[in-house]
């Protein structure tokens, strides 16, 4: 048997700076994660580093400034979860960042995110500048029967694959952002 490679759902979006953009983002994933039968403990993984990674874009890297935008391209498929998002911000160094679990930072209320991601994610992966993460999981349970096929030859005649879904929903301006937030709010 091998994985049904077509079924693939992609979307990109350019959001305002505000965390209710992010999670009618995140609710979106999650219910397209429910369609593909991934485990409710895949879905909390990926759940809790997306929303992370929105957060600390919105809020570190663009200062919940609403004038700037969060870039966010996402690919869910029934095996394979991929997030890209990216600020406007100046950018950091991950590797710069404390270990939250010394014990002069298990107080602090905040820096804990970057680990997280990287516990619960099967790849994180931050872009030079510090202001891109790109966030993978693989599926931990069997894939479901229906996202399967039967192995063909390569010489026999294959069906044509079922294409792609894909959507793009881009702010064209500032000015409508807030009119983009309802388009989101509408996964």
């Amino acid at each position: 048997m091998s994985t049904v490679g077509d079924f693939i759902w992609k979307k990109d979006f350019c959001i305002p700076s505000k965390t209710e953009a992010g999670h009618a983002i995140l609710d979106g994933v999650v219910l397209q994660l429910q369609d593909f039968e991934w485990s409710q403990k895949d879905i909390f993984a990926i759940q809790l580093a997306f929303e992370e990674a929105l957060v600390n874009a919105i809020r570190h890297g663009n200062q919940s400034n609403n004038r700037l935008g969060v870039q966010v391209h996402l690919e869910i498929s029934p095996e394979h979860f991929l997030a890209q998002i990216s600020d406007e911000g100046a950018g950091f160094d991950p590797d710069d960042l404390p270990d939250p679990t010394l014990e002069d930072f298990l107080e602090r209320p905040c820096g804990r995110g970057v680990k997280l991601m990287r516990s619960f994610m099967s790849s994180v992966e931050f872009n030079e500048l510090g202001n891109a993460v790109t966030l993978e999981k693989f599926r931990s349970n069997p894939l479901p029967e229906r996202f399967r096929k039967e192995e063909m030859p390569e010489s026999s005649e294959a069906a044509a694959p079922a294409p792609s879904v894909t959507e793009t929903v881009q702010s064209p301006s500032q000015e409508t952002a807030d009119e983009d937030l309802d388009d989101v709010s509408s996964l």
